[in-house]
């Protein structure tokens, strides 16, 4: 009998999984806000899926309490554009948003916009560490006027000050997988291993 592989996609398919509970959901939004002490958090899922037809999708998007829209994505190699495909993101589930609640784009009447929060939540190891947030036009425009810019927040699992949280864990379950992986290789001892730990 031939050997099972592990999944090659396994850390975008536990993170995509993990976030798709309410319960986790509600998690990350607290580790985000921690100043948000309200008991009742009302999010609703809005991440980008591709189930039929091919377009974009991303890791994770709700809105909380209708008023903020979260888009996270989760990260194992480093890439600035990241920027361009959160924008991107933002701007369909924008469009998704105001087709969902028939909003008249364009009649006079000023529309509620939730307020946009973007995050990526990077897992590799890099000894030098990035800024904690990334500019679009300050990364592919430089010091030149541009009509746009998109600010996003970097999360990096911190050991020297780490409190457990639901990102935290996540980023240490990523770094383990990648130990296990280069160690065991793709193989079912590494799933195995990595649950272990």
């Amino acid at each position: 009998m031939a050997k099972r592989q592990a999944n090659r996609k396994t850390k975008d398919s536990v993170f995509t999984h993990l976030f798709s509970f309410s319960r986790y959901q509600q998690e990350l939004y607290r580790a985000l806000h921690p100043e948000d002490r309200r008991k009742t958090i009302n999010i609703s899922d809005v991440s980008l899926r591709n189930v039929i037809a091919v377009h974009s999708y991303n890791d994770l998007g709700m809105i909380v309490n209708g008023k903020l829209m979260i888009l996270v994505e989760a990260q194992s190699t480093w890439s600035n554009n990241i920027v361009i495909r959160l924008l991107m993101y933002l701007m369909e589930s924008y469009n998704n948003y105001f087709t969902r609640i028939q909003a008249n784009l364009y009649g006079s009447s000023k529309l509620s916009v939730p307020l946009p929060e973007l995050y990526v939540i990077y897992t590799g190891k890099r000894k030098r560490k990035h800024s904690v947030s990334l500019s679009f036009r300050e990364i592919f425009f430089k010091k030149k006027k541009c009509a746009l810019d998109v600010k996003i927040k970097v999360l990096y699992g911190n050991k020297e000050q780490a409190t457990g949280n639901i990102i935290e864990q996540y980023v240490a379950f990523s770094q383990i997988w990648d130990e296990q992986i280069k160690q065991y290789g793709k193989t079912e001892e590494a799933v195995r291993e990595t649950i272990r730990i």
